[in-house]
């Protein structure tokens, strides 16, 4: 529903043009519904996955995966894993009983000391509305993105290469980003990781475990291609350094993140964006 990449979010209407040429529908919505009202009667994957943790902050390692009924019943496994049988005979291979429903597929002992807080979370959500949370994330996104295409060079290039649309269309609270010198080059995520470190400021630096995205953001557009050697011919050793292969295949090892939500607020953004002000504007290279 929402990249963890870039924030774009992708029609929902997707999921019925799918299940008209006969496929089965999981919506990815980790991402999604922190800030954002998801209406399973008006859209009608099969499957839904989301973590809890995403949408109000504890319990962590908490989340779930919606399965419509009818999809459940389509669902068979060539194996078992603890708490999933009823029976099984240890003399004949393969020959054991699944539990019925959902819990034929929850191995192993649930988190039952943290699940109890998912409730309390839900109700939290409820009191202060999806509505409510999804206009003031979004408010603050849109400044954020407007702040930081407006940053320019005394060159005139933009300080701010972004990564998903530039303004609030079709998008969530995450922005992803990689700051340019004033020549255009890439500056490396490790010292905007470590400005914003000493600002007591949480961003995500990396890939955020989507390398796909981010080659795919990066490439070079008129090739298809990264801007430096091929992937794959650096040749690790054991003492080789990863990043630094990484970023001689696309020209950066990584981008930054900001993910605007439940708990963000004004000074936080302005804090942000001090930072890139005063020490990613018009530097020396």
């Amino acid at each position: 529903a929402q990249s963890n990449f870039s924030g774009v979010q992708h029609p929902l209407g997707w999921i019925a043009l799918a299940k008209s040429h006969g496929w089965d529908v999981l919506l990815d919505a980790a991402a999604f519904v922190p800030t954002n009202e998801l209406n399973l009667e008006l859209c009608q994957p099969d499957f839904v996955d989301l973590s809890f943790y995403k949408m109000f902050g504890f319990p962590t390692g908490v989340g779930a995966l919606l399965v419509r009924k009818e999809a459940l019943r389509g669902l068979t496994r060539p194996a078992f894993s603890g708490g999933t049988v009823e029976v099984v005979d240890a003399a004949t291979p393969g020959l054991f009983l699944l539990r019925d429903g959902h819990a034929g597929f929850e191995d192993g002992t649930l988190n039952y000391l943290d699940i109890p807080a998912v409730k309390l979370g839900l109700q939290y959500l409820l009191r202060i509305t999806m509505t409510s949370i999804h206009q003031r994330v979004m408010a603050l996104t849109e400044w954020l993105l407007t702040e930081l295409t407006g940053l320019r060079h005394r060159t005139g290039r933009s300080v701010v290469l972004l990564y998903g649309p530039a303004n609030g269309i079709s998008r969530g609270g995450t922005v992803a980003l990689n700051l340019l010198t004033p020549s255009g080059k890439f500056v490396d995520h490790s010292k905007i990781q470590q400005a914003c470190d000493r600002a007591k400021i949480s961003l995500r630096y990396g890939c955020f475990c989507n390398p796909g995205a981010l080659k795919a953001a990066i490439m070079d557009k008129d090739t298809g291609k990264g801007k430096g050697k091929a992937p794959g011919t650096c040749g690790f050793s054991g003492d080789e350094d990863v990043a630094a292969c990484i970023k001689g295949s696309f020209g950066v090892a990584g981008a930054v993140r900001v993910s605007i939500g439940l708990a963000t607020t004004f000074e936080d953004v302005h804090r942000f964006l001090t930072q890139v002000r005063e020490n990613f504007v018009n530097q020396p290279e």
